[in-house]
């Protein structure tokens, strides 16, 4: 009695919960055009989530990280630029010098539920990950598997690394292998000059199905637009030094001044994408997804952008509780670009390929250490360019 009287005063909360992860990734960088040294960086990421009714959720997260990218030298057929491909997943925010900001503040409850039916909806004035956190099929938003990659790329489509910062998702279930959500997300909605309809924003629908309990299919259609030059795999929207966290340089500034144009180009686009998970035992899984995305160049062209992987996760490799994964496929690439109807021919289509392997090694419940590598073949669609190799180790601890 004693000691549980000693808890009750002393707990953190009745309602909160902490949770979080603390992220140590050292990389080494075997090739590539550029300076790129050994580094050692770190990402930190608490969360506290209050539930009031244990039907909602109400979720505000903290960052601190010091995880600058690299530039490397990768033009395509003279054209300079620093392609994004092969981003450790940790780096998604870029360096903040481990000052500490808010991540994330939003709030989920659950409108409605009878039997199987339900509807649960999220509104948001910061999301550190964007529309990425639209997802919602097993396991978390990125459902590709049950392992965590090494690269940004691995972690979830390209479609959920457009635009998004503020705005609500609804979810709906109809019954249980079937559901259906959309959304609409601004970037960046706080902005009085530009609000939650007069700049960046990102529209989806999305359909997950379940036809039996080893498979999961997502059908996402998503409306974007993006201001002048601001059309990047990343939400970091309006800053001059944000070249994307993923992709090829092409694919990222194709509607920047400098590169086809004189000036910067608005862009609004339609996007498609299929994502699957298959378990064909209960150690052996494969899942992957393709993109297409169809750029208008306001008042210029278009331009076609494309994006594929495959993976193969192992569970309890060796031992239990070990990951082994392995993931093909190629990171957003420029396949096509016309203006005023003509093709242009000014810049290389060569297949970039993303090779990516790692081992997660379950030291605890808290505690995992994951040695792999990341291969970039033909950087930003140019052949000419030296491969990226990097090797990488992340200890990852989880509150």
């Amino acid at each position: 009695e004693a000691q549980l009287a000693a808890l009750e005063d002393n707990q953190f909360s009745t309602t909160t919960k902490l949770r979080g992860f603390i992220t140590f990734g050292m990389i080494s960088y075997f090739s590539g055009e550029g300076e790129a040294n050994t580094v050692f960086q770190d990402d930190v990421v608490l969360r506290l989530n209050t539930s009031f009714t244990g039907s909602d959720l109400l979720e505000i997260g903290l960052i601190g990280t010091n995880t600058a990218v690299p530039d490397f030298n990768t033009p395509n057929n003279d054209i300079p630029g620093s392609t994004r491909e092969g981003v450790p997943f940790w780096s998604f925010e870029g360096s903040l010098n481990n000052d500490v900001r808010l991540q994330s503040l939003d709030y989920t409850f659950t409108a409605f539920e009878v039997g199987d039916v339900k509807a649960v909806f999220t509104i948001f004035a910061n999301r550190g990950f964007g529309s990425g956190r639209f997802e919602f099929g097993p396991d978390g938003s990125a459902w590709l598997g049950p392992g965590r990659p090494l690269s940004a790329f691995a972690a979830r489509s390209p479609v959920f690394r457009l635009n998004g910062r503020s705005g609500i998702i609804t979810r709906f279930q109809l019954t249980p292998n079937i559901r259906i959500g959309g959304t609409y997300q601004a970037n960046p909605g706080s902005n009085p000059d530009r609000g939650l309809f007069n700049g960046n924003y990102f529209a989806a629908a999305q359909m997950i199905l379940n036809p039996t309990d080893n498979l999961a299919l997502a059908l996402t259609y998503a409306n974007t637009y993006s201001l002048p030059g601001q059309f990047k795999f990343s939400r970091q929207r309006g800053n001059p030094n944000n070249n994307g966290f993923i992709g090829t340089a092409l694919a990222n500034n194709f509607d920047n001044a400098g590169i086809f144009f004189d000036e910067d180009v608005p862009v609004v686009a339609n996007v498609y994408s299929l994502q699957g998970f298959y378990q064909l035992t209960p150690k052996i899984n494969i899942g992957g997804f393709v993109t297409k995305i169809s750029a208008r160049l306001i008042g210029e062209g278009d331009a076609d952008i494309w994006s594929y992987a495959g993976m193969l996760t192992l569970t309890d490799l060796f031992k239990e509780g070990n990951i082994g994964g392995l993931i093909v496929g190629m990171e957003p690439t420029l396949t096509n670009l016309t203006i005023g109807g003509d093709d242009v021919d000014s810049f290389d289509r060569d297949t970039s390929l993303h090779i990516e392997g790692y081992y997660q090694y379950t030291l605890s419940r808290n505690i995992s250490i994951t040695p792999g590598f990341i291969w970039i073949t033909a950087p930003n669609q140019d052949n000419d360019n030296e491969d990226i190799f990097l090797g990488t180790v992340r200890l990852v601890f989880a509150l």
